[in-house]
């Protein structure tokens, strides 16, 4: 079973993290949460100085046991 459905703890902890992070931290915009495939992917700006790059954070199957990766 995919983990976003079997730790719902889990998924809600990691949603309501970046969203605690992006009300502390300037330098970075939630565009929304989404799916690539069956993956969990967060799509998100961050800003250094005056350039932004575009992210995705694509959380593996086997999260938590495996890190999240930035694209």
């Amino acid at each position: 079973m995919i983990w976003y459905f079997r730790d719902t703890d889990r998924f809600n902890a990691e949603r309501q993290a970046v969203h605690a992070l992006e009300g502390e931290a300037s330098w970075l915009r939630v565009q929304g949460w989404g799916f690539d495939g069956l993956r969990l992917t967060l799509k998100a700006i961050i800003t250094v100085g005056e350039r932004e790059y575009p992210i995705s954070l694509r959380y593996p199957d086997q999260f938590p046991d495996v890190a999240p990766s930035v694209f």
